[in-house]
């Protein structure tokens, strides 16, 4: 049996050798790693205490790559893209995409893992249900190593959000007023908002948890966003806990708080009967009547059948990406971050012609939230300039005359 001053020099050694890989809260460092498979050994070996004797256990997991080598990237077309989510050619050109970025670079002398197989992990993790243990199982790689490729990845696909979330302008303005015009006549829109809530599949961990717990009896975070013609992501707030509501968060977003950078001349969101009826953002008349009663059912009814556009988009967002449906983390700024990336890639894909169900297996079922009632939004109203609301209403019964 090993004295304790062999059992001393050992763990010495370990925590030495990986000095640069850990901090105070055990964090991974993404850029530097003795090597990804034994990192999360080496972690925890280093911050054993010195003082113990403990029982050091020789036996080892199995662990196989071979369906990653062997299997995953043969797969038929169909396969691949109902295992990662996307196209095999779009999945490449986003591996080209994230691939020079510095986190996939350090100055260990280990070569780290391929990008396309720690962007496989990732993808994988984001299009199922599956636990860190099973991901781990289907790569044959450690449990620690699935959250290392993960964050390496998420590091990545965030860089590239100024590319690949852009609000409209110049040509690309002109396509999306246009798109929108030709759905049910409705001029100068610029963009569809709608709320949406990402659950958690348990209570984060926080001292204040209860503020996460929706009134849909469940953990999560808010997601209030905005798409073109399209379904593409234009604009987005993430992180207010899932307990707020649509209004305060409406309330406290740039699109609000300073219209004037977002819209110009008459451009308008369309928005549902939760939302306050603004210049810049025309909702539907929440109870029809008087002479004009099927003019205003008939509008509502365009309406409704032109900005189903971002409900479908929410709704291939998390056909596409199933983790959205019940995040397994339990930190919120961890959620935001993934969320985040799951945007990013949802518009990347989707440029590139990868539309979630076009290929005929998307038995995935979204609700859509149903709409919410408008008194918080009243309150808002309220505290408006009487003018703006005047000049809304105006502006809605002009739109009412022109689509009917």
């Amino acid at each position: 049996m090993a004295s304790n001053s062999q059992h001393n020099q050992f763990f010495a050694e370990i925590a030495e050798s990986s000095s640069d890989d850990n901090n105070d809260n055990m964090d991974i460092d993404l850029n530097n790693e003795s090597s990804d498979d034994d990192l999360e050994l080496v972690q925890a070996l280093s911050f054993y205490p010195k003082t113990l004797n403990p029982k050091i256990s020789h036996h080892i997991h199995p662990k196989s790559d071979d369906w990653v080598r062997n299997i995953l990237f043969n797969l038929d077309e169909t396969r691949f893209r109902r295992t990662l989510r996307m196209n095999k050619s779009v999945f490449y050109a986003l591996v080209n995409q994230i691939q020079n970025h510095s986190v996939f670079y350090s100055n260990a002398n280990n070569i780290q893992t391929g990008v396309h197989i720690q962007l496989a992990v990732t993808l994988f993790r984001l299009g199922s249900l599956s636990t860190i243990w099973a991901i781990s199982t289907q790569f044959g790689i450690a449990e620690g190593t699935v959250h290392l490729f993960i964050d390496r990845v998420t590091t990545a696909i965030r860089s590239l959000r100024l590319e690949y979330i852009k609000w409209p302008q110049g040509d690309y303005k002109k396509e999306v007023h246009e798109g929108f015009q030709q759905m049910q006549e409705f001029p100068l829109v610029i963009g569809a908002i709608d709320g949406s809530h990402i659950p958690f599949l348990q209570a984060p961990d926080r001292i204040n948890k209860d503020v996460y717990f929706s009134r849909k009896h469940q953990y999560g975070i808010h997601l209030q966003g905005i798409v073109d013609h399209k379904g593409l992501f234009i604009n987005y707030d993430i992180g207010w806990p899932a307990s707020v509501h649509d209004a305060k968060v409406f309330q406290n977003s740039n699109i609000y708080k300073e219209p004037t950078i977002f819209f110009e001349g008459e451009e308008y969101l369309l928005g549902d009967s939760a939302y306050p009826l603004l210049p810049f953002v025309m909702t539907p008349f929440k109870a029809p009547n008087g002479l004009q009663k099927n003019q205003q059912i008939n509008y509502n009814i365009k309406h409704s059948k032109t900005r189903v556009v971002v409900e479908q988009a929410f709704g291939r967002l998390k056909a596409r990406f199933l983790f959205l449906r019940a995040m397994k983390v339990r930190d919120p700024p961890k959620g935001v971050e993934i969320i985040e990336t799951a945007l990013i890639i949802h518009n990347f894909i989707e440029k590139n012609g990868d539309i979630w169900g076009q290929m005929g297996y998307n038995d995935d079922r979204i609700e859509i939230q149903p709409e919410e009632d408008s008194e918080l939004f009243d309150q808002i109203l309220d505290e408006t300039n009487l003018a703006q609301k005047e000049y809304a209403k105006i502006k809605r019964q002009n739109l009412l005359e022109l689509v009917s």
